[in-house]
């Protein structure tokens, strides 16, 4: 029954210094997964990922927000770029790793056509991937 995976993912992860020009997902990519700093931080000073998220999200695709960091959970809240992510409504990956995310993402593209069935399945513990939120 849920046997389909669909790579219509796309991976950004940052480091200091990069330039994020480069990374355009095309029109058959329906999710981002972005690797950020720590708790889920991106560069605000440099470059305008702020300003591309905006326009991936405009265009329909989920845009998630995953961390570097080994262990813990993600708490984009904390620091003012993370703040403004969830408020334009990048979803946190909480304390998935980059790989259960990655995959969770390309099960979830390969079940559902709705973004905001993929959202909330996303948001949800399915197989133990993500602890639930005290």
């Amino acid at each position: 029954m849920f046997e389909k995976f669909s790579s219509a993912l796309a991976v950004l992860k940052l480091f200091p210094g990069c330039s994020c020009d480069y990374f355009q997902p095309g029109d058959d990519i329906r999710a981002v997964l972005i690797v950020a700093y720590g708790a889920g931080t991106i560069p605000l000073q440099t470059g305008d990922l702020p300003a591309r998220i905006d326009h991936w999200l405009r265009q329909g695709k989920l845009v998630v927000l995953d961390s570097e960091a080994h262990g813990g959970r993600i708490e984009p809240q904390l620091y003012e770029s993370g703040s403004r992510l969830l408020e334009m409504g990048v979803i946190s990956a909480g304390d998935m790793t980059f790989e259960a995310a990655a995959t969770k993402l390309m099960f979830l593209l390969g079940q559902y056509e709705q973004p905001e069935l993929i959202r909330g399945n996303f948001q949800k513990s399915l197989a133990g991937e993500l602890s639930e939120l005290p």
